[in-house]
């Protein structure tokens, strides 16, 4: 039998009480699941429960959404199960084929209280500080499971938290950065008890940015810049040292204790992306064919690319998506002229990576630097 802990906390007249397993990590069960091999990565049912729940309320057949996907509605009843990510994002891709995909996302993001998290939201809530919290997000990205690597830092009175080095489907990063900005709203607040106040967010798309500018703005009630190298939001530098209504020490060191296992045993399955990326990145200005990435990553060109299948993309893409990121950020710091950025990007002349910018951006260097 699976035992259990009832924490009862109360601060300002605040009471809670959070029911969570002792152990929610069944190593056995869980190597079975993911012995396969690294073409099964593993996240948690909570966002798909989210995706069924707005389903229902627009009168969708679940069966539409849960369609190509091995899922089904009695798998969903354990609330300990985990699945494959590539199950999720066809969850969700076919979602918001039927739904409105940016005031779908933002709902989904909002409406996520921080315990949809499981034992990361338990640490989250019992962290001293909203830093140590957002802290958590950092390390742990796996339990997460927005697709992203998450960037806390600071500048003068300012504190910024960067959504950067994402590994999902292509076609579904716009879907979960705005789940990603939504849902990381509605955990601050849930910690802090209060709503936060972003100043700033920062949006790295341009298509569409009319509606989508207008739609944050309203949303989030705070100012959009868009067509930034990376995705971020900014808010006020005292929110990090706020100390939590429910911080509790004894029961934080526990939890985190916990991530670190289901951190690492999820990581491990979701690296092909990240890891592709990385190397890429080592040697953009020579960069590695797919062959010698495969051999880095000990598997066979051919497992390499069945895998990219799977995630809707091919090494040309990823190898586009590193060199505009990189040149993203070395043409807004100004230090270096357009040829000089295109061979560092891995390209032969500054003819060609001003045809490949275009065509990644809609607009040729200069005037995004501009």
């Amino acid at each position: 039998m699976l035992g259990y802990l009832i924490c009862i906390f109360s601060s300002k007249g605040y009471s809670s009480q959070i029911k969570f397993p002792k152990t929610t990590i069944r190593k056995k069960s869980v190597a079975l699941t993911m012995k396969h091999n690294r073409s099964c990565p593993l996240t948690s049912t909570h966002l798909i429960r989210r995706l069924i729940e707005r389903a229902e309320l627009e009168g969708i057949p679940i069966e539409r959404v849960l369609t190509n996907t091995s899922i089904s509605l009695q798998v969903l009843t354990d609330p300990a199960v985990k699945v494959r990510t590539r199950d999720e994002q066809t969850i969700l891709r076919n979602t918001l084929n039927i739904i409105d995909e940016i005031p779908t996302a933002l709902e989904i993001g909002f409406t996520a209280p921080v315990t949809a998290y499981g034992l990361l939201g338990y640490a989250f809530l019992t962290a001293p500080t909203l830093g140590a919290g957002l802290s958590l997000a950092e390390k742990y990205s796996a339990l997460v499971g927005n697709c992203f690597q998450i960037i806390l830092s600071t500048h003068g009175h300012s504190a910024r938290v960067v959504l950067t080095n994402y590994n999902g489907a292509p076609d579904l990063k716009l879907a979960y950065t705005l789940l990603s900005l939504a849902s990381l709203w509605k955990i601050c607040s849930d910690m802090l008890g209060t709503e936060i106040e972003f100043e700033k967010i920062g949006l790295e798309y341009k298509n569409d940015s009319v509606r989508l500018e207008s739609l944050l703005a309203t949303a989030f009630n705070t100012e959009i810049i868009i067509d930034q190298p990376s995705t971020f939001v900014e808010f006020s530098r005292e929110y990090l040292e706020r100390r939590l209504i429910l911080a509790e020490s004894v029961s934080h060191a526990e939890a985190v204790k916990l991530c670190i296992i289901q951190n690492s045993e999820l990581s491990a399955e979701r690296e092909w992306i990240s890891s592709i990326k990385l190397y890429m990145r080592e040697s953009l200005r020579e960069p590695l064919q797919l062959e010698e990435i495969a051999e880095k990553l000990n598997c066979s060109p051919r497992t390499l690319r069945r895998q990219l299948q799977i995630y809707r993309t091919s090494y040309r893409k990823l190898l586009d998506e590193v060199r505009y990121e990189r040149a993203k950020i070395l043409l807004k710091e100004g230090n270096l002229q357009t040829e000089e950025i295109a061979e560092l990007v891995g390209f032969g002349d500054g003819s060609s990576f001003r045809r490949a910018f275009l065509r990644w951006s809609g607009q040729p260097p200069g005037a995004y630097r501009a």
